[in-house]
């Protein structure tokens, strides 16, 4: 069954005309895939399947909003195959596995998205490419590392305990540091906490400032113990 087709033979010979978009779906297929299995897949695939009957009938009300709404004009069916110009439309249920066999070797996301868009598209392929390359734990070893952030030196203080820094850091999953960093002396006070809401951190600093006075300025991260 052919519907849509873009291109129709000198003669318009249908017979002609159909041998025709067979080769173009078959030179579409990916190698590893066979082709009896995507097109018993395509026509499982729910959506697909709308997007044949609104194919044969125009009425595209169901697939408002959607890709393949806004592209309905490039798209064209034989037999349960759904076509984009000279490329196959994947069903849903392939996704992953032909992503995974396009980056096949660890190619970049270059190189995987223009593996796959020789042959296949489905609405949001590139975002699923990118998305697959920067979870791929071997692409991260080997991969461009981001550029550190600069360092950003401060002006020394002009005494001890007038400027400090305070932090929580986690010990495990129940516990954790309060720690307080002197800028002028570089002094650390570290308390052990179970809670981190805001009074237990409160009560904690009131120690601290017991011990060495007010300081002028308090730097945090605005964590939520800080900011309550």
């Amino acid at each position: 069954m052919l519907y849509g087709l873009p291109v129709v033979s000198a003669e318009g010979d249908c017979k002609d005309t159909e041998e025709f978009a067979y080769s173009v779906a078959s030179e579409a297929m990916p190698v590893a895939f066979v082709p009896s299995e995507v097109e018993a897949l395509s026509a499982k695939d729910p959506t697909l399947e709308l997007v044949r009957q609104a194919g044969f009938s125009s009425d595209w009300s169901k697939l408002q909003g959607t890709t393949y709404k806004m592209v309905k004009d490039e798209l064209w069916i034989i037999g349960q195959l759904v076509m984009r110009g000279g490329r196959i439309v994947m069903p849903e249920s392939l996704w992953n596995r032909t992503v995974l066999l396009a980056h096949e070797g660890h190619q970049g996301v270059t190189r995987t998205k223009s593996r796959l868009r020789e042959k296949v598209w489905w609405p949001g392929m590139d975002k699923q490419v990118e998305d697959f390359v920067r979870s791929c734990y071997p692409c991260q070893l080997v991969g461009p590392r981001g550029k550190p952030e600069p360092l950003r030196p401060s002006e020394l203080p002009e005494a001890p305990w007038q400027e400090i820094g305070i932090d929580l850091l986690e010990v495990n999953s129940t516990s954790h540091l309060l720690v307080a960093v002197d800028y002028f002396s570089r002094w650390i006070e570290a308390i052990f906490l179970q809670k981190t809401d805001a009074a237990h951190v409160i009560k904690s600093l009131e120690a601290i400032f017991r011990s060495h006075g007010l300081p002028n300025v308090v730097h945090s991260d605005d964590g939520p113990p800080f900011s309550s």
